[in-house]
Order: structure tokens, then C-alpha cells, then sequence
């Protein structure tokens, strides 16, 4: 019995087909890439790869990987993974984070890893600026009482303290603001039951930050500024 002609090939990795049904519902690893090239996941990937490549000192003649070299590379897996990651877990710059796991030689089958996420927010509370991160918690503030239909100078007194602690965790809404704005202390820090703050010790050291907002009058009076207009502005 002679053997049906092949008439179709996918153009992606060579296999052929000899029904058409076959051939359109073939879906490879390269035909796959191809077609999430335009989707946000990959293109926040590519940027992502970009930026390790220059970072890790790894780009020829420092030309950046175009999106096709990127959808053929032996990393577009482990980038694709990260975007999503950075995305679904609420990292505030990829770019950043990049640089720390750079900088720190976390090993790629980490990068995603929720023990190393939770380093990297310690980082950042304890090195970026009480201001950087009043505004950061105040554009969260602002999302939180939106889905929630309030206004935001109500916010302290009507998000329960279990919300609040993770927005803490995920770095939604730093320290300085929980323990050094005062409104925030009395609407909602107060409201912190014995093992609730055990908990939030876990997360964020709460002895550390008493005393690091009762000794740095500078850093709590710039929190304070940034949160009065922010949460009270038209």
C-alpha cells in the first residue's frame, strides 16, 4: 500500500502533515512563541532579558536582542516565567529587581522563588527613601479605595487590619506609613491585636521600624507631608 503524500509542513519545525486538520491544529514551541510575540507577557519579558543581558554584561558590542532573537532564545522560558511572576506577585520595577538578583548572584531557578521575592522587599524598605515609598503606598491607597468605592481620607479607618498587613508584606504600603504617620496609627495601627503584630514582626521586623521612625524625625515629617497632600488632594 503506497504511502500518503505529506502535503503540509510546519514552517516552524520542519514536522509534516498529511491532513490539513493535523497540520492547523500542530501547535510547537517555536509556533507557540511566534504567536505570543505581541502579547504583554512576552514583551515585558523581552525587556526584562534586555535588561539582565546589560546588567550581567553579557550584550556584543551592546546591541540589544531584538523580539525574534529573543522568541529563539535558550532563555525566553526562564524571562517568560519572571514576567509573570514580577507581574501576578506585585513587584513595583522589574528593573529593579533584575539588578538585585544580579547583584546578589541569585541563580536563575530561584528568580521566582517567594523566599527570595521576600528578601528583595526587605531590601527595599530598608534602602529606599521614607518619601519613595510614601507615594508608592499613597498610588496603592488611591487603587484600594477605588475597587472599594471610598474615599481616600477614609481609608486608614475602613480597611481591616488583615488587609493592611498584606498590603505591608507585598511592600503596598510601607512602614514608615504604618508605624510613623500618625493618622495611620490611630485609625489603624491600633486596631493590631497582640498576634497580629507577632505576625507583622515576621514580616517586616516591627521593633527595627519603632525605632527607626521615633529617631528619624526628618524621614517620618516627609512621610507625613507626602501622605497630608496626597490623601487629602481634589
Amino acid at each position: 500500500m503506497a504511502l500518503k503524500e505529506r502535503k503540509y509542513k510546519c514552517s516552524f519545525c520542519r514536522r509534516d502533515f498529511v491532513r490539513k486538520t493535523w497540520y492547523e491544529k500542530h501547535m510547537c514551541d517555536k509556533k507557540q512563541r511566534f504567536m505570543d510575540r505581541n502579547n504583554i507577557t512576552t514583551i515585558k519579558a523581552h525587556r526584562l532579558f534586555n535588561h539582565w543581558q546589560q546588567r550581567a554584561k553579557l550584550l556584543r558590542r551592546g546591541k540589544e536582542k531584538s523580539l525574534d532573537e529573543f522568541c529563539k532564545s535558550p532563555m525566553y522560558n526562564a524571562f517568560t516565567r519572571l514576567a509573570e511572576f514580577t507581574s501576578s506577585e506585585y513587584v513595583v520595577s522589574g528593573f529593579k529587581y533584575i539588578d538585585w538578583l544580579v547583584e546578589n548572584k541569585v541563580p536563575e531557578a530561584k528568580w521566582c522563588n517567594p523566599r527570595d521575592l521576600d528578601d528583595y522587599r526587605e531590601y527595599l524598605r530598608t534602602t529606599e527613601e521614607p518619601e519613595t515609598q510614601a507615594k508608592t503606598s499613597c498610588k496603592n491607597i488611591r487603587v484600594w479605595c477605588v475597587d472599594n468605592d471610598i474615599s481616600m481620607p477614609e481609608f486608614f479607618k475602613t480597611i481591616t487590619p488583615g488587609q493592611a498587613m498584606n498590603m505591608v508584606r507585598e511592600n503596598k504600603l510601607s512602614p514608615w506609613v504604618l508605624l510613623g504617620y500618625q493618622p495611620c496609627v490611630d485609625a489603624l495601627t491600633s486596631r493590631f491585636k497582640q498576634e497580629m503584630l507577632f505576625t507583622l514582626n515576621d514580616h517586616i521586623n516591627v521593633p527595627y521600624w519603632l525605632e527607626k521612625t521615633e529617631a528619624d524625625a526628618a524621614g517620618v515629617a516627609t512621610v507625613t507631608k507626602v501622605l497630608n497632600e496626597k490623601l487629602h488632594a481634589v
